[in-house]
Formats: structure tokens, sequence, C-alpha cells
């Protein structure tokens, strides 16, 4: 099956009853509340902490799901100017639903490491790290659903839904497609303003039959086959 692609996910089904994510409201000093996120899953929430030098901050992080993959965002009030936040949660089952919902909107892979470890990883995307012990300063998370291929002097965008499998040996990476034939190459990705070199990594979610969110991010490197489930 391809992924699809929802805008907002506002529930879904399972076991014939409607599911309700996690609501997260911003209570401001005149008493109104204004919506911060709806529709997602509460992984965090911190009481008042200091975040910069002349001011104290609620904060609460939140996954939500974006197009076919898993996505953080914050919401942040101002403690000092008498906001707050109020968290509207789901119950494990409701969370346990949702989650279900949301692997369904995504590429789905088994993976398997250079040691022989199997992970089977929904909402996959690519994204592109720092080096080890490198900080990059403005760098955030890609999303990527395709990996761009080069061979001589032509790049070559391949979509995941098109993909079968891809293995990965010495810098290479052959991609076998769905409908016959095979690309050899290297992975074209991006690069810092300074010309460092990013590392290609896979990230998303494990399917380990709980309510929680169990991330997964493995650098391409540390990867020998991945094999989509379409």
């Amino acid at each position: 099956m391809r992924a699809h692609s929802y805008a907002v996910l506002t529930f879904c089904v399972a076991a014939g009853a409607l599911l309700k994510a996690d609501t997260v409201w911003t209570k401001r000093a005149t008493g109104t509340e204004e919506l911060c996120r709806r529709d997602v899953i509460v992984t965090s929430q911190d009481g008042a902490a200091s975040y910069s030098a002349s001011s104290t901050y609620y904060r609460v992080i939140v996954r939500q799901l974006q197009g076919s993959v898993v996505v953080t965002r914050v919401c942040v009030a101002n403690k000092d100017k008498g906001e707050s936040l109020r968290v509207e949660k789901s119950s494990p089952d409701e969370r346990r639903g949702i989650l279900v919902g949301w692997m369904k909107a995504g590429y789905t892979a088994d993976i398997t490491d250079v040691s022989g470890a199997k992970f089977t990883v929904s909402n996959l995307a690519l994204d592109f790290l720092a080096p080890p012990n490198v900080t990059v300063i403005g760098l955030s998370a890609s999303a990527f659903t395709f990996v761009r291929v080069k061979r001589g002097e032509r790049e070559n965008p391949i979509q995941f839904a098109d993909i079968d499998t891809i293995q990965v040996q010495d810098g290479t990476i052959d991609v076998r497609l769905n409908a016959g034939g095979e690309l050899i190459g290297t992975l074209v990705g991006p690069t810092t303003a300074s010309g460092l070199a990013l590392v290609p990594a896979l990230r998303g979610i494990e399917d380990l039959g709980t309510p929680a969110i169990v991330d997964f991010e493995m650098p391409l490197s540390k990867m020998k086959m991945i094999a989509f489930k379409h």
C-alpha cells in the first residue's frame, strides 16, 4: 500500500470506537484560552523553568503527524506574564490507537543493520545529521521521503513509494525498484554553508505494541538492507 498523506488527523477508528488524541491549550493572563496544538501525543511536560536569563516558561513537547512522518512540536507559555499551559490527555488505549493510525499513514520498512539485527520502522524519513562531535548552528531535522542517487554526472530522485529495497555497502547504495530494474550509485545530500557533508540517517517509529512513541534513528552507514513494505 502506498503511504497516504494526511494534513490533519482529527480521529481514527479502532475496535469501533472514536479515538481522541491529546490537546494543549495556552491560558493567557486575561483568563482566556487559545489552542496551541491538537491531535498530538504529549511526550514531555516541564514545570516552570528558566530557559533564558530574563524569563521563566512552561513547556510541553508533543509529537504530531505531518504528512507521512511524525514531527516534534513545542508549546511554550511565559509564566512571568501570567501564562500557563493546560493539557487534555487521552487514555493509553486511545494513544495506542492514534499511533496505529499514524503508522499506517507513513512508509514502513524492515531494516537490517550491519550486525544482522532487524527492526521494523514506520513513518520512515531520510534525515541528514551533523557528524559526531560536531555542532552545526541552525541545523534542523529533515523529513525526506525520497533518495537522490548520483550515478556518473546524473542525479536521480527516487520516491520511497517506488522502492522495493535499498542495499548499502561501502558508501554505495543499490536501489531496486518495485517496477523492476535497479540504480547503483552514491546518495546525494545537503552540505552546510561551510561545505561540511552531513551524515544521512533514517528515522521513524518502532512498533513495540505500546502506547509510547519509540523513536528510531540510525545512520545509513550502519545499515545493510532496507526492505519497504508497500
